[in-house]
């Protein structure tokens, strides 16, 4: 008999990881142990849906031993990005499920659950039962999931979002964007995010497209509210700094 896999949720990493030219930048010496705290963080923030945040004082739970120099690897060749209070896994957002992804699959699996729930039932296991519920809902055998439905709808906030993305440099990735905007207004109004673009094409123009945030990078982050100096060159430490 051949294994089964077993079932679960999985993240995405890369078959070549190995051979990115980031991975290959990282000091020989704590090579294993930077890629293997990689793997683990985007595991734990799958797990925690927190859509690429790893908060400082979770650094120690994630495994065992010293991790500040496979950390500063991580920082320094770009796979990770500071951010306030903790760090950010690069472009986490254009390879793993966001937050709000995981719960719609949920979602889904919950119906799937229902409806083999009712097929069950229609084979007379639990059609008394199934009956009696149906009786109360007059949904006509419909799981209780799909008896209800509570489909969301963006009309407006997806029409201020592509007024938005039409605007925004880098044009990458753009349903992890719409998933983010979306989130983003739970926070900020459609003007509030749009004047912050404005703010930000400035300094983007000067810079080459890859030390441009992508747009579900730039709204998951909170950059509508950065703040550029004008004086500063798009060479300095600053502009490089993880803002791939």
């Amino acid at each position: 008999m051949s294994p089964r896999k077993t079932p679960g949720p999985y993240v995405k990493i890369h078959n070549s990881i190995a051979d990115h030219q980031k991975a290959l930048r990282i000091n020989p010496d704590v090579y294993f142990a930077a890629i293997g705290l990689h793997v683990i963080a985007v595991g734990y923030c799958d797990r925690m849906r927190t859509d690429g945040f790893i908060a400082a004082h979770i650094m120690p739970r994630l495994g065992i031993g010293d991790f500040s120099e496979p950390l500063d690897e991580l920082l320094r060749v770009g796979f990770w990005e500071h951010s306030d209070e903790g760090y950010i896994i690069h472009d986490y957002l254009d390879w793993q499920d966001s937050a709000d992804e995981i719960e719609g699959k949920s979602a889904h699996g919950k119906v799937a659950a229902d409806l083999r729930w009712n097929a069950e039932g229609s084979k007379g296991g639990n059609a008394k039962g199934n009956a009696k519920g149906n009786a109360k809902t007059g949904n006509r055998g419909m799981p209780p999931s799909l008896a209800h439905p509570s489909k969301k709808t963006h009309p407006k906030t997806d029409s201020d979002f592509e007024e938005w993305y039409a605007d925004y440099p880098r044009k990458e990735g753009k349903g992890k964007a719409l998933i983010a905007y979306r989130s983003a207004r739970k926070n900020a109004d459609a003007e509030t995010l749009k004047a912050g673009l404005a703010r930000s094409i400035p300094e983007y123009s000067r810079r080459e497209r890859q030390f441009v945030p992508l747009p579900a990078t730039w709204l998951n982050q909170g950059r509508w509210d950065d703040e550029f100096d004008s004086s500063e060159s798009t060479s300095s430490d600053a502009d490089m700094r993880g803002i791939q």
